[in-house]
């Protein structure tokens, strides 16, 4: 839909260098070499600002904040207007929204300015939030997991709108250079587990803790498990540990806190086995560094790069034990 060679615009999520912020780094740094120059607004400063401006992409910081209750209507749309301003500024021809809180903004710049916008869905979503942010009026979606096409369509979404791009890995970085090392050191060490990844509900902790728990004690003695990641959500953080302590795996686990991006791939060559039951851009980092990848799901809807016995070991959470269990029996 874009034409001519105006700018594409990003809004996106600031701070850390996690999942999204690396990927609007990447596209932001990619795109101008096809004839497209990119600006893009965060909405806090920190690491993704400053490498951006550090590569020469054209960054600001605005406030983008919610439409969704009437009291804040009018911070939200003084923000909208400051980013309507900027679009102008930057002769943005294209909006892209980096995860469905900023559409709302991407929205209102687009209408104002006549050119499309496009909606990046990067976790789950359901029905009635692709209602509530109007997806279905956006000019393409970009969903990085099937699962999430699936929902879309079944909220109405129109097919042809929808595009399933899933997340990337940079290989420069992400290379096991140091595999030799590692298997080296096999037998020499404790096998160590990992969880990766910010500390909230949707990571599912607890149920790693729960998971760790109903490990055979031979095996679960022998083995280090790390939880890696900021500790997000201080409320159930809480619950995390105290459900280790109701374990009394108190000496098995350590919260390494959270790992700086640049630091990532070393991490993740110093683990034997990653687990996740929630998917993730993280696995397919694991992947890269041949680490073995644990993938848990209930629903059965494991990425279509997360195939069982070929990339991973996919398992429902009955079964999640049983496959731990037999990936740390056998090195």
């Amino acid at each position: 839909a874009m034409t001519g060679a105006g700018t594409v615009l990003f809004l996106a999520r600031g701070g850390v260098l996690d999942g999204q912020q690396q990927q609007v780094l990447q596209l932001a740094s990619a795109l101008p070499a096809s004839g497209r120059p990119t600006v893009v607004a965060v909405d806090d400063t920190g690491p993704l600002l400053d490498e951006l401006r550090a590569r020469g992409i054209p960054a600001e910081c605005f406030p983008m904040r919610s439409w969704r209750s009437p009291l804040r209507f009018p911070a939200a749309w003084f923000d909208a207007h400051n980013l309507l301003r900027f679009a102008r500024r930057n002769n943005a021809s294209l909006v892209h929204a980096h995860d469905h809180w900023r559409l709302p903004h991407a929205r209102f710049v687009a209408k104002r300015l006549d050119i499309p916008y496009v909606a990046h869905i990067r976790g789950p979503i359901s029905a009635s939030h692709a209602r509530k942010y109007r997806l279905a009026e956006a000019d393409a979606v970009i969903a990085i997991a099937a699962r999430y096409v699936d929902a879309l369509r079944a909220a109405g979404g129109r097919p042809e709108r929808i595009h399933l791009i899933s997340d990337s890995v940079d290989l420069e970085r992400f290379s096991p250079a140091d595999l030799a090392a590692r298997h080296g050191r096999a037998g020499e060490r404790q096998t160590t587990v990992a969880i990766v990844g910010r500390i909230d509900r949707f990571k599912r902790v607890v149920e790693f803790v729960d998971l760790v728990a109903a490990l055979p004690p031979a095996l679960r003695d022998n083995t280090r498990f790390l939880i890696v990641g900021e500790e997000f959500e201080l409320g159930y953080v809480g619950a995390v540990k105290r459900r280790i302590r109701h374990h009394h795996l108190g000496d098995r686990f350590i919260f390494t806190g959270r790992v700086d991006p640049q630091a990532m791939p070393a991490t993740l060559a110093e683990v034997d086995i990653l687990v996740t039951l929630s998917g993730g851009s993280v696995m397919f980092e694991a992947m890269a560094m041949e680490t073995a990848v644990l993938s848990i799901r209930d629903d059965g809807q494991h990425s279509r790069y997360t195939i069982d016995g070929e990339t991973a070991v996919c398992a429902d959470l009955g079964g999640a034990a049983a496959s731990l269990a037999g990936l740390i029996a056998d090195p």
